[in-house]
């Protein structure tokens, strides 16, 4: 057994030493004209190795012509085969692939260091164990996760998360009121609004100023009588013994019929408080409110508090009860996506519910806004 095993640790070791002289031998080759298969061939039989690659590997190869001149194997072959090949050398043998497509160079990324690591390997040869120890000072990771405070800068202003939005909006508006005549009032409106959003729903409240006009034409009738009283003669009568005249006078009364024509303006003012609940629709890049609520109004009027003006059996009255109570339903309309949005559009309706307010009315309008 102690000579078999002394008679392969021999063999090991000729082996080895030969192999280690073909790597560091040095030689020099003439090739004119040569296939590339022929040319390796020669460099392995002179320094004495074999050579292991697939018969088609040269198929395609031209044929070379070159010098090398004192070169070691390895040299020697990175001169005929780089850089359409490589090789390793393993003992006494040279084992020859393609070598792989060269990739595009990529951008160096930041490398995530980690700690010494150890890595212990346990080899059989023949009957002798052998452990290999690798020590890695650094372990580096070339994919890693670039984490940055601010990914991207834009000019528009992100609300997908604001709650609150405030509004200003102007709105032109048409009263109709339940008057006999002149029912008609047109105003202006401008107001304040803010919104606050839960998912598809919103709460609104709102702080309005309107001016309502109207023009009132209509024409008056009233008979009138003009007496003329006309002397004819005088005398004297003594009464008391003092003479006291006596007139003969013959009266005249006339009647006739007065007509006027009235045109005057009729005013009113409104301040208004209005809340109401809204749910918001999407369809792609449509979006659509709807919403509905209670309107508190103030009314100031410029006709004279509790009078009447009178045209035969009809008549325009105002009465002393200023304040006023509506419901209201409007469909506001976005100009782009609800949480981006800055303009809108939102025609209403209202109507007054109040029984004590100063005329029961309809009123339609649209409001157009801007988010700030």
């Amino acid at each position: 057994m102690v000579v078999s095993k002394n008679l392969l640790i021999l063999s090991f070791l000729i082996v080895f030493s030969s192999a280690v002289s073909a790597q560091t031998k040095e030689a020099s080759f003439h090739f004119k004209d040569k296939s590339l298969s022929q040319a390796l061939q020669e460099i392995a039989d002179k320094y004495e190795v074999y050579l292991s690659f697939n018969p088609k590997l040269f198929r395609q190869e031209p044929t070379i012509t070159t010098d090398i001149k004192n070169k070691k194997l390895a040299e020697a072959l990175n001169i005929l085969l780089q850089p359409r090949f490589e090789f390793k050398i393993i003992e006494d043998y040279v084992v020859i692939t393609r070598a792989p497509e060269v990739k595009k160079a990529s951008i160096p990324q930041k490398q995530v260091v980690y700690d010494t690591i150890r890595v212990e390997e346990k080899i059989v040869i023949y009957d002798t164990l052998k452990t290999h120890i690798t020590v890695y000072d650094t372990v580096m990771i070339k994919k890693s996760k670039h984490v940055y405070d601010t990914v991207r800068i834009e000019k528009k202003v992100d609300l997908s998360n604001q709650k609150w939005k405030y509004s200003i909006y102007a709105s032109p508006n048409v009263w109709f009121t339940n008057e006999k005549e002149h029912k008609v009032f047109k105003g202006i409106a401008t107001g304040f609004q803010a919104s606050y959003s839960l998912k598809n729903l919103t709460l609104n409240a709102a702080l309005e100023y309107n001016f309502l006009l109207r023009n009132i034409q209509y024409t008056t009738s009233e008979m009138k009588t003009d007496t003329r009283i006309d002397t004819l003669s005088t005398y004297y009568i003594v009464e008391d013994g003092e003479r006291v005249p006596v007139y003969i006078t013959d009266t005249t009364r006339t009647q006739y019929e007065s007509i006027q024509n009235i045109d005057r303006a009729d005013n009113a003012q409104r301040i208004s408080m209005a809340l109401s609940l809204g749910y918001v629709v999407k369809r792609g890049k449509i979006s659509m409110e709807v919403s509905g609520g209670l309107l508190y109004a103030r009314v100031f009027r410029d006709e004279e508090k509790g009078s009447n003006t009178v045209k035969d059996n009809d008549a325009v009255t105002t009465q002393n009860q200023p304040y006023q109570l509506d419901a209201s339903l409007d469909l506001r309309i976005y100009f782009n996506t609800f949480r981006e949005s800055k303009l809108y559009a939102a025609p209403y309706l209202q109507y007054g519910i109040s029984n004590n307010s100063t005329f029961k009315r309809y009123a339609a309008g649209l409001r157009l806004g801007i988010i700030f």
